[in-house]
C-alpha cells in the first residue's frame, strides 16, 4: 500500500474536519481518521538542529526573571520574543524551563503586549515548527515540538484571559495543523534525562483542553480534536506511562460535561476499541502495550467521580 506523505495527510485531515463541520460525517470520522493514521508515511531520521543559547542570551533571559521576581516589572523586549523563537529547540533542561517561565511571568504580570504574543502564535503553530521531524523515529527535533505545544498553550490561555488577540482565521487555520499531532506523534517519552519533560500526549491533551474553552470553537471542531486524540493515543505502541492517560482523560470529560454529543461519539470510540482489542496476537508485544495503555486512561476516566453513567456502563461493559 501506499503511504500518504505528511502534505497529502494534512489535506486528507483537513477534509474530515471540514466535513464534520458541515455535518457530513459524524461516527464515520472515527474510522477515517484511523485509516489515516495508519496510512502515514513514516521517513529515516534526518539531522535535527538544536539550539545551543548563548551565555548572553542565558543572561538577558535572567535577568528578566530575576528582575519580576523582585517586583521590577519590566515589559518584554522583542529581543527576548527573538530568544526564545531562537531557543525553543534547546536540549538544556535549565532553558527549557527558563523559555517557560518568561513567558508565565510576562504574561502574569502584564508585561507582554499583543504584538509579540501574535509575533509567538504565527511562528509556534507553523506546521514547518510544530510537526519538525515528526514523521520520522524518535529524535531531539521532539523536545522543540514540546516547547512549541506548551507556548501555544499559554498563548491561548492569554487570549482567552483578556489579551484578545487570536482572531477566527488564526483559530481556524491552527486547528487543522494541531489535529496532525496527535495524527503523527509516536514519540511516547515522558521525562528525559538531562533534558526535562518531552510528555508529547500530555502536551497535546492539555492544549486540546484549553483550545475547547473558546467560545469560537463548535461542536464539529471539538469531534475534530476528539476523534484525532483518541485514535492517536489508541495507535501508540510504546507504553505511556508517566500521567499522560490522566490528562487524556481531563480533557475528555471536560468534552463531556458540555454536551452529551462528545459522550456519544466516545462510547463508539471505546465500543470499537474494545473489539480490536479482543482480537489480537497473544504474542505481539506492541499490542500487550496498547492493551495496557487503554486500561490506564480508562481507569482514569472510572476514577473521575464526574464521569457520566453513559460512558462508564460503556466502559465496563463486559
Amino acid at each position: 500500500m501506499v503511504k500518504n506523505d505528511i502534505t497529502k495527510t494534512m489535506l486528507m485531515l483537513s477534509d474530515i474536519h471540514r466535513r464534520l463541520m458541515d455535518g457530513q460525517v459524524y461516527l464515520e470520522a472515527i474510522n477515517e481518521v484511523d485509516t489515516l493514521i495508519h496510512n502515514a508515511e513514516r521517513k529515516q531520521r534526518t539531522p535535527v538542529e538544536v539550539a545551543q543559547p548563548e551565555y548572553e542570551v542565558r543572561t538577558l533571559f535572567g535577568d528578566f526573571v530575576d528582575n519580576v521576581q523582585q517586583g521590577h516589572h519590566v515589559k518584554m523586549s522583542d529581543q527576548l520574543i527573538t530568544g526564545i523563537i531562537e531557543n525553543s529547540t534547546t536540549d538544556s533542561m535549565a532553558f527549557r524551563r527558563m523559555l517557560l517561565v518568561t513567558l508565565e511571568l510576562g504574561l502574569e504580570n502584564n508585561l507582554i503586549t499583543t504584538e509579540q504574543l501574535t509575533t509567538l502564535f504565527r511562528h509556534f503553530s507553523q506546521p514547518q515548527v510544530l510537526l519538525s521531524h515528526i514523521d520520522e523515529p524518535t529524535n531531539k527535533a521532539a523536545y522543540g515540538r514540546s516547547i512549541a505545544v506548551n507556548i501555544i498553550r499559554l498563548m491561548l490561555i492569554a487570549d482567552r484571559s483578556g489579551y484578545f488577540f487570536l482572531t477566527q482565521d488564526d483559530l481556524d487555520k491552527f486547528l487543522n495543523t494541531v489535529g496532525m499531532l496527535p495524527v503523527l506523534e509516536k514519540d511516547s517519552r515522558g521525562f528525559v534525562s538531562h533534558v526535562g519533560w518531552v510528555h508529547m500526549y500530555t502536551g497535546i491533551a492539555n492544549l486540546y483542553s484549553e483550545l475547547c474553552e473558546h467560545d469560537e470553537l463548535v461542536r464539529g471542531n471539538k469531534i475534530f480534536l476528539l476523534s484525532t486524540l483518541v485514535e492517536g493515543y489508541k495507535s501508540i505502541d510504546t507504553p505511556l506511562d508517566m500521567g499522560e492517560n490522566e490528562d487524556v482523560a481531563s480533557f475528555l470529560i471536560k468534552l463531556f460535561d458540555q454536551h452529551r454529543l462528545y459522550q456519544e461519539f466516545f462510547v463508539k470510540e471505546v465500543e470499537i476499541w474494545r473489539t480490536e482489542i479482543n482480537h489480537f496476537s497473544i504474542f505481539s508485544k506492541e499490542q500487550w502495550v496498547r492493551l495496557f495503555n487503554y486500561r490506564r486512561l480508562m481507569q482514569s476516566l472510572i476514577m473521575d467521580g464526574n464521569l457520566p453513567s453513559k460512558v462508564m456502563k460503556a466502559i465496563v461493559k463486559d
